[in-house]
């Protein structure tokens, strides 16, 4: 049976109470012991005091000033008693049981001296504070008990409670409620723990919807051209139309695109996939444009566009391969919608601590309500679908720029043209 955090939580303060517990009878059992050699120590010490004034001074001497809980004889050099608080019949038998010890003044012996110290607890007054000692103790020890119970409940409610739902939670997660939101209140690492989980779970949500988004898409984008073809097969096939090399130019080229489809989505499937990690290199700018561009200034000559670059940064560290696709992919959209005699711009630049690569061409505008919508996975506006394309390259890019932490954002208006612009941290 599986065991509950609150259930580790009671075993743990029971036996943290027994080991404190075990330690004030520990320390309780060293402090009196300790105490009790003192005390001896001082009785002994007294009783020797009282011997040499007896000894020395016996007129000066008051019977009072003589303990009567410990048993006290002093003898004459001859061994005979002189002084005693106890009966001489109970000296009798003292005497050959006690250690007679030497009373020496001026480092001659003057008499002798026998005592019984007994213990500390024998005393009625030291007994009485031993009695009352030990209440206190076992009063302050069921205090501290029942404190530590009551902090423990509130403890326990404060943990297992927003431990519990978010146990909980996880669960209805399992069940395939992922953005359920978490509402709970407790300490700060399971606050932290709940804010993890929930953007766990935001996470996986977009995941999913993003998979069913891509099936259904590419089931859609695939389904109308093989459509097309299979007609076109099957009017060859039943004479209705003739092969002729221009059809079979065009089924050619519907085959490039399905294949360059294909391909597209193998790449923004590994792109987005969370373990993909970018190789950062430093990249000087002015040499990585001059070689990216260059084979597409004669697509733009042919199609008498003037296409012109301003480089003023100098460097930034991202990965070559990445960022070389992201801007081909911006570059070779601006060439598809630039029109004749028109012109396309890249401007990079510093500011601050950031490289922005700007991307302006002249062609026209996209539409208000496309501009939303147009980094989506297979979007294609009305202006775009007659155009060559999978349909990915500006979400390939925009998901490049998020690997690396930057922002992929958009303007376009009829007096200014489009201008994609990339923001990247410089490293």
């Amino acid at each position: 049976m599986k065991k509950s955090f609150a259930f580790y939580l009671s075993i743990t303060l029971i036996l943290s109470q027994l080991i404190f517990f075990l330690l004030c009878l520990v320390f309780l059992f060293l402090g009196y012991n300790y105490a009790d050699q003192l005390w001896q120590e001082q009785k002994q010490k007294l009783l020797q005091d009282l011997a040499l004034k007896i000894l020395l001074a016996p007129a000066n001497f008051e019977k009072g000033e003589v303990p009567s809980s410990s048993p006290f004889v002093i003898y004459n050099l001859q061994k005979e008693i002189i002084f005693t608080n106890r009966p001489h019949t109970y000296f009798n038998l003292l005497r050959n049981q006690e250690k007679i010890i030497p009373v020496i003044a001026d480092g001659q012996t003057i008499g002798y001296l026998s005592y019984s110290l007994g213990s500390y607890a024998q005393e009625e007054a030291n007994n009485t504070f031993i009695q009352t000692m030990t209440m206190v103790m076992i009063l302050s020890l069921a205090s501290a008990l029942l404190f530590s119970l009551a902090a423990f409940l509130v403890f326990s409610r404060l943990v297992t409670q927003p431990a519990s739902l978010l146990a909980k939670h996880l669960v209805s997660m399992s069940q395939g409620d992922l953005i359920k939101p978490i509402t709970l209140k407790g300490p700060s690492e399971i606050m932290l723990i709940a804010e993890k989980v929930q953007e766990l779970g935001r996470e996986l949500f977009y995941q999913k919807q993003s998979q069913k988004r891509l099936t259904a898409d590419l089931a859609h984008d695939l389904r109308t051209p093989l459509s097309a073809l299979k007609a076109q097969f099957e009017a060859m096939i039943d004479g209705v139309l003739k092969p002729s090399p221009s059809r079979l130019k065009n089924i050619l080229q519907e085959l490039n695109r399905l294949e360059t489809l294909i391909s597209d989505m193998e790449e923004l499937s590994r792109l987005e996939d969370v373990k993909i990690k970018i190789e950062k290199k430093p990249i000087k700018l002015k040499a990585f444009i001059k070689d990216l561009i260059a084979p597409l200034l004669d697509q733009a000559r042919l199609k008498k566009i003037q296409f012109t670059s301003n480089i003023q940064a100098e460097e930034i560290w991202a990965d070559p391969k990445l960022l070389a696709r992201a801007l081909l992919n911006l570059m070779n959209n601006a060439l598809q919608y630039t029109p004749s005699q028109g012109s396309i711009n890249l401007l990079a630049y510093k500011k601050e601590d950031k490289i922005f690569f700007s991307l302006n061409n002249s062609g026209p505008p996209i539409p208000p309500k496309d501009l939303p919508f147009i980094f989506q996975r297979l979007y294609r506006g009305d202006r775009s679908r007659q155009k060559p394309g999978s349909g990915l390259g500006l979400s390939i890019a925009h998901q490049i720029v998020a690997l690396h932490q930057g922002s992929l954002s958009v303007i376009s208006n009829a007096q200014e043209g489009t201008t994609f612009t990339i923001s990247l941290p410089e490293r």
